[in-house]
């Protein structure tokens, strides 16, 4: 962050939670997962799979879904009329069971909450980045904050997720699986983290963990979240801080932060270190 935000967040003790909308990435949160195979691929095998379940063939293990009780009840319905399976396969073969809705379905429940309600703030697992101090550092003239979950204060830290990033598209796994069974929580979890977790692999330079949160109602795109003290572990200086701004800040965290250790960047034989700083 800017040597000024920093000033800003130990002055009042708050951090900035953002709207992915005014995010570096354009294109985040529009990667939408997929079924590999597909939903309408698998419509075959997922016919058979009920049959075989309506026609005793094979033992059911799990519970299936809505749709899928209601399939097997009309195969053992028309089953007991005497209708052999061949024949059935075929009649309900040339039906439109209109599975792509469900996938349809998916996306909307998902995407529902990019209404400008997400809260995300980002970390990084990399100190010395050099691209990561020009980019979010003010290009090398401000500040890194270091910060520590802690259990008995149940601090949000503990939520942070590792980000992925792949140039692929999200695989959800087979479609066979959701269509069959009543996974639809496990689902939405999965293309959650698929959408909220994965960017492309252009990104992985920052080494991203996030936490996120939803803050209906506000009417704007950020939120500013107070954190304890003991949270805060160090702050590192970048290698061309401007003097009196590191000034300002050294007294700032003495004041309101002393258990907070001290850093300043450094260039040490064409890479940047970071070295402790007693103000």
């Amino acid at each position: 962050m800017s040597a000024n935000t920093a000033k800003l967040v130990l002055g009042s003790q708050k951090l900035r939670w953002s709207c992915p909308s005014s995010f570096n990435d354009i294109n985040e949160l529009q990667r939408m997962p997929a079924f590999k195979p597909s939903i309408e691929a698998c419509k075959d095998d997922y016919l058979k799979t009920l049959m075989n379940f309506a026609y005793g063939e094979l033992q059911l293990n799990k519970s299936l879904s809505p749709d899928s009780k209601y399939l097997v009840s009309v195969m053992q319905m028309t089953k007991g009329q005497g209708l052999d399976k061949d024949t059935l396969y075929r009649e309900l073969s040339s039906l439109e069971l209109n599975l792509s809705s469900l996938e349809d379905n998916l996306r909307e429940e998902t995407e529902r909450y990019n209404n400008g309600d997400l809260r995300i703030i980002c970390l990084s697992e990399d100190e010395n980045n050099e691209v990561m101090w020009a980019h979010y550092g003010d290009n090398h003239t401000g500040c890194m904050f270091e910060f520590r979950h802690i259990d008995e204060l149940d601090t949000p830290f503990q939520m942070a997720k590792k980000v992925t990033y792949t140039d692929c598209t999200p695989n959800l796994g087979s479609a066979l699986d959701f269509l069959l069974y009543d996974e639809r929580q496990e689902l939405l979890a999965k293309t959650a983290d698929a959408i909220y977790y994965t960017k492309t692999a252009k990104w992985e330079y920052e080494k991203e963990w996030r936490v996120m949160t939803r803050r209906p109602g506000e009417g704007k795109r950020y939120s500013d979240f107070e954190f304890y003290k003991e949270e805060l572990v160090s702050v590192t200086f970048a290698a061309r801080i401007v003097d009196e701004n590191l000034t300002a800040l050294v007294s700032l965290i003495k004041v309101h932060f002393p258990q907070c250790k001290m850093y300043k960047v450094q260039s040490v034989r064409g890479k940047i270190e970071r070295v402790e700083f007693d103000g």
